[in-house]
């Protein structure tokens, strides 16, 4: 999905709440990012969050895979079981 849609105002980010377009900000650019439009109205939060997102890669969870979430989650391991399913490929 990150090939072919982005959160823009008019696709996701004018249609959410103001904590939704937040929580967007945070998973996508950073907590410090978010505080920076925590004081916005709702179209000009929209807008900037719109301008800070277009860059990444993301999703609303609605369409995440399960295999994103996961990634997105759990950070790499470097355990023997990861280290044997690498090898295994």
């Amino acid at each position: 999905m990150t090939g072919y849609w982005r959160p823009t105002v008019r696709s996701y980010l004018g249609r959410v709440t103001k904590a939704s377009i937040l929580e967007a900000v945070r998973e996508g650019v950073s907590a410090e990012a978010a505080d920076r439009l925590a004081d916005l109205k709702k179209v000009e939060m929209a807008e900037a969050a719109e301008q800070l997102l277009t860059p990444t890669d993301w999703l609303p969870s609605l369409l995440r895979t399960a295999k994103a979430q996961k990634d997105a989650e759990a950070p790499a391991a470097t355990d023997d079981a990861g280290m044997q399913s690498q090898a295994a490929e």
